[in-house]
This record gives structure tokens, C-alpha cells and sequence, in this order.
């Protein structure tokens, strides 16, 4: 007995879930951050076995429509490792060399098969798969990718990089770099903070500091997706803070 349509769309209900949230994901409109040769052979590698893990999960046969609880496991699986794609991507694609062309290249091959996948599941039939999943130029491109030995160098300009002795970045460096230069270094920081995710800031001081701490952390995706994290949890404090404030003014 084959189950009906409806069974069907419940147990693959979190991939669909995945496809309709990584449609909707914003990508930067810019990626003006370097990474070091370092970081970006470390998250390329990293990247590669990702794509290589979600393509092989995307590969595998297709569980009988008769049992419920099989095809829900199948689903999840790929929904994992297609999420742990996605997540990555979305790092890297504030960064150079990686940007959002890369991000939104993968991802629209990705969300191709998962979409053929989900079909063919509601229909009741079998789906033939691209011999490519994710086309080689993608990968190629990953696995091509070099940084930038000077990386704040390059953000700021200057004749050196803007550490101290100990490597440690110093903001202080770069703000008089600009000295009454004002308007080009808050363009260039402007840049920077959207590349972030991140809003303009008229404290050019508070600009630099941000970016520069997190492009020069050890990790800048790492760095820039915990911020994120935060903001967001306090984003999410304050709303709960603002609606207490109105359910009490309602009260008197």
C-alpha cells in the first residue's frame, strides 16, 4: 500500500522547509573582506567535504513510499547535510575570495535537485539526478581560491598593516592613516560594514574597531557569525523587554 499524498508531504516536510528557507536567504551585496591564505584553505577544505557529504546524501535511493517513518528519516538526512552547506556558504560569503556568486551558485544547483527530489516524492516517482549535482566549476573555484597575505592592508590602505609588534590590530594605526580624510575612510568602512551585514555607523572610530577586530580575528567567518548570534539575541531581548513594557502600560 502506497501511502497517500498528504503522508508523503509530512514526512518530507523538513526538507521543503529547507528549500523554502534557503530561497529566501539574503546574501551581502558586496564581499570586501579578505581572508589569509590560511583561513581560506582551511574553510575551502572544509567547504569541499560539505558539498561532498550533502551531493552523496542527495545520491541515495529513495526509501519505499510505504513506510512513513523511512522516508521522514531519508528527508532529515538530507536536510542535514544540506543545511550544513548552507550555513557555511552563508559564512563565507561575506569574505573574499568567496563572495555570494559562489554561495548563490551552489545553492541554486542544490535547491534544483532538492526541488526535483520533493516532486518526484509527492508524485510517487522516481527522480533521475544530474550527473553533476554541484557543476565542477564550483568546486574548482573553491579549491582554486587564495587569500590575501595583508589582508587589513587591503581593507585600509596604508604601507603596512595596521598590528602592533605583536600582531594585535590597532585601529588607532588606521585612523590616522585618514587623518583629514574623513568622508574616504567612512566609505570605506561603509563598505566594510555592509560586506558584515552590518549598518552604518557615523562613529568612524566604532567602524574600524568592528571590522578590523573581526577581520583579523583567527577565524573572521567564525568571528562574524558569532556576532551575529548575539545581535540577534539581543534583538530578540529587546522585543521580549518592549512587549512586557506594553502588556504593563495596558495594565494601568
Amino acid at each position: 500500500m502506497v501511502l497517500p499524498e498528504d503522508a508523503r508531504s509530512r514526512a518530507i516536510a523538513s526538507l521543503q522547509r529547507w528549500l523554502d528557507e534557503t530561497l529566501k536567504r539574503d546574501f551581502p551585496l558586496v564581499s570586501t573582506i579578505p581572508l589569509t591564505p590560511q583561513v581560506t584553505g582551511t574553510h575551502s577544505e572544509s567547504l569541499i567535504a560539505l558539498i561532498r557529504d550533502a551531493t552523496e546524501v542527495l545520491g541515495l535511493d529513495k526509501p519505499s513510499s510505504v513506510n512513513f517513518n523511512d522516508l521522514r528519516d531519508w528527508a532529515q538526512l538530507q536536510t542535514h547535510s544540506l543545511t550544513a552547506v548552507r550555513e557555511r556558504l552563508s559564512a563565507l560569503a561575506r569574505f573574499e575570495p568567496f563572495g555570494s556568486a559562489l554561495a548563490v551558485g551552489v545553492l541554486g544547483e542544490l535547491c534544483q535537485t532538492v526541488r526535483d527530489q520533493l516532486n518526484g516524492v509527492r508524485a510517487g516517482r522516481e527522480v533521475s539526478l544530474p550527473a553533476e549535482i554541484v557543476s565542477e566549476r564550483y568546486l574548482t573555484a573553491i579549491r582554486s581560491a587564495r587569500g590575501d597575505v595583508s589582508p587589513l592592508r587591503t581593507m585600509f590602505g596604508g604601507d603596512r598593516e595596521p598590528v602592533d609588534d605583536r600582531g594585535v590590530f590597532r585601529p588607532d594605526i588606521v585612523i590616522g592613516h585618514f587623518a583629514y580624510r574623513t568622508n574616504e575612510l567612512m566609505s570605506r568602512v561603509g563598505q566594510h560594514l555592509l560586506s558584515l551585514g552590518l549598518a552604518p555607523v557615523s562613529d568612524a572610530s566604532a567602524g574600524v574597531a568592528v571590522v578590523g577586530w573581526i577581520a583579523s580575528s583567527p577565524d573572521p567567518p567564525l568571528a562574524a557569525w558569532t556576532m551575529h548570534i548575539v545581535l540577534d539575541a539581543l534583538s530578540g531581548v529587546r522585543l521580549v523587554a518592549w512587549c512586557q513594557f506594553l502588556r504593563g502600560s495596558r495594565r494601568r
